[in-house]
């Protein structure tokens, strides 16, 4: 096989795995673009708190997903190992934590209130 179709196929991979999560994140950077614009005609108040709003967003969404990509090693390597059941299970596991996170950063996101008026 040649250097150029070896290093096609190899983007072509990559492509195929990047892809959704390329995707992804052109998505929650378009949402954020658009609420900026509506809330900047609005009036600078308005564009500070979607601002603010975001931030606090962004750091809970990318504290439940750091804690969730741990999974996919660990899946990966079960899965590698033929070890079914323990794939299961921590598929299981991932979604119970998954579950769970998210109704603390929900209660955490609803009551923000007070520590943005501290």
């Amino acid at each position: 096989m040649s250097s150029r179709a070896k290093l096609f196929s190899e983007a072509s991979a990559l492509t195929r795995l990047g892809g959704p999560l390329i995707a992804n994140n052109l998505a929650i950077a378009g949402m954020n673009f658009a609420d900026t614009v509506m809330a900047g005609r609005l009036s600078a108040r308005d564009l500070a708190a979607v601002a603010v709003g975001g931030s606090i967003w962004m750091v809970a969404f990318l504290f439940a997903l750091g804690m969730l990509m741990a999974l996919s090693p660990t899946i990966a390597h079960s899965y590698g190992a033929g070890e079914e059941k323990a794939v299961g299970a921590y598929l299981r596991q991932g979604l119970w934590l998954s579950q769970i996170m998210a109704i603390v950063i929900l209660v955490f996101i609803s009551q923000a209130g007070w520590f943005l008026r501290f």
